[in-house]
């Protein structure tokens, strides 16, 4: 979401020197169902002229800049009652302007929201595939089955870092409940899920973010384990986006 508001500010203030985006494809609508998981996806392709890549040397909308740029999003819509999970992926023919050959993100989407990933790149990075896969998240998860005698001590860190800019602008806070497995020999995890959202597309991201460096001592490997991720709102955070009151 936030480099298609980055592209959209960026045309919006050279489009007197260098034009506006302008979309060239539009794929169909591609409707999905995975148990009670319901979800639409679709492709938008753009191009804009004299459109320098990032880093470059060159002046963007000056006489030397001879770049065109190629965006590829892939966006998706959740069609179902529940949030859903997905991943995203876009591969390429060639890489884009950060340098890679796919780009791929795992968001979470509220019924009748959508999400998307995009690239942004020269005329020669063309999309190669792509795919889109969800999962509902539950209303109320069912128990969890664990071994008996199986334990995790997850070593957890502060969520600040993790914390949503947006979302400390709009005062939001909750709590995400995630899934994820132990890895034999290793303290990482892997296969992580949200399986209880807090109401916030953008907590819930972050939380996905949150718990994959996370580091687990636990004595069950390859096992399915439970972790609350709580944001919450330090005072620190309260007062950096304070409205100014004028007197």
């Amino acid at each position: 979401m936030r480099l298609a508001a980055i592209l959209c500010v960026a045309a919006a203030s050279t489009a007197a020197a260098v034009g506006q985006w302008t979309t060239i494809a539009t794929t169909a609508e591609v409707s999905r169902e995975a148990g009670t998981a319901r979800w639409v996806s679709w492709i938008e392709s753009a191009t804009r002229e004299r459109c320098a890549p990032p880093g470059s040397a060159v002046t963007e909308g000056t006489d030397q800049d001879f770049f065109n740029c190629l965006s590829h999003t892939v966006h998706v819509r959740n069609e179902g009652a529940l949030p859903v999970q997905c991943r995203l992926t876009l591969d390429l023919t060639a890489p884009n302007y950060q340098s890679h050959a796919s780009e791929s993100a795992e968001v979470v989407v509220l019924p009748n929201s959508r999400r998307w990933v995009g690239s942004v790149g020269p005329t020669t990075s063309q999309i190669k595939s792509h795919a889109v896969s969800c999962v509902a998240i539950p209303a109320d998860p069912a128990p969890l089955a664990a071994a008996a005698g199986c334990r995790a001590e997850v070593r957890a860190q502060a969520t600040d870092y993790y914390y949503p800019r947006a979302a400390i602008r709009s005062l939001q806070e909750g709590t995400v409940q995630v899934e994820y497995s132990t890895v034999a020999g290793r303290q990482w995890t892997r296969d992580v899920q949200v399986v209880r959202s807090s109401g916030v597309e953008t907590l819930d991201e972050a939380a996905l973010r949150y718990m994959r460096y996370q580091r687990v001592n636990s004595n069950c490997p390859e096992q399915r384990f439970r972790y609350d991720v709580e944001f919450k709102l330090t005072p620190v955070m309260r007062d950096l986006y304070r409205p100014q009151i004028l007197e």
